[in-house]
């Protein structure tokens, strides 16, 4: 159970924004959100402080993989271009280009790594979980299909191998200048924190401000309440040193 405190909450229903809110996130729901007097906070909850902070919050399950079939892989393609981040730059212009960070879980943080090593357009990336070697990973984890489940073939098989290699972000390790803050469990048993050792270790070869976190007893992903708070407070703190200081909104004078 964790709770976190003082934030500007947008709900998402129209409504205006509740200031100095508190919302409850028990596992994977929210219990409670609304404003900080009407919260009823457990007993031995931890408690996170996001004051000066504005939030949308949602739960949304992005660890996909795409479709199999043509017309639904297209259907998928597309959704993703609609929902990409250019595209998102492109239809609203009040998104701030020069303060925006990656951030992502298991398939989510293999991307995160694979991102920054294509472009410089992130101020600061946050890979948690992230697979950075295809063959590595593959003799690694504990359930090796799954280059199978998703190529066809296994990487001993005719060129894949080195396709593998070609579709790794540690092959391209070298483009990276986005400063970089790994996660990851050290009981990881779906992709084992060797993909995340590797990925710091080039980080730091390359140059790259890297900060790598390693949270005991965590399997895949981070669960424990006081790892949850310290991983959120680690982010915050990663894109803040990172981001550009933004002047203080001041008020228009009340009128009358």
């Amino acid at each position: 159970m964790t709770v976190f405190e003082g934030a500007r909450i947008i709900v998402g229903d129209g409504r205006a924004p509740i200031e100095n809110a508190t919302f409850i996130v028990s596992g994977d729901r929210f219990t409670q959100v609304g404003r900080a007097a009407d919260a009823r906070v457990p007993a031995g909850a931890a408690r996170v402080n996001l004051a000066g902070k504005t939030v949308m919050p949602t739960i949304i399950d992005t660890h996909t993989h795409l479709s199999q079939t043509r017309p639904m892989l297209i259907n998928d393609l597309k959704r993703r271009a609609y929902y990409g981040v250019s595209a998102a730059l492109r239809r609203y212009l009040w998104l701030d280009r020069e303060r925006m960070g990656i951030e992502g879980v298991s398939y989510g943080g293999q991307l995160s790594m694979w991102l920054i090593t294509q472009t410089r357009m992130f101020r600061a990336a946050i890979p948690i979980a992230g697979i950075a070697n295809l063959i590595s990973y593959n003799y690694m984890t504990y359930y090796n299909q799954y280059e199978q489940m998703e190529f066809g073939q296994l990487p001993h098989q005719g060129d894949f191998m080195n396709l593998l290699w070609e579709r790794s972000a540690l092959k391209h390790i070298a483009a990276v200048a986005t400063p970089t803050l790994l996660m990851h469990g050290e009981n990881d048993p779906d992709v084992p924190i060797a993909e995340a050792e590797q990925y710091y270790v080039a980080l730091k070869d390359v140059g790259v401000d890297t900060v790598f976190v390693r949270y005991p007893r965590e399997g895949h992903g981070i669960r424990e309440s006081g790892h949850v708070v310290d991983s959120i407070d680690r982010a915050i703190a990663w894109y803040e040193k990172y981001f550009p200081k933004t002047q203080p909104e001041t008020p228009n004078p009340a009128v009358p």
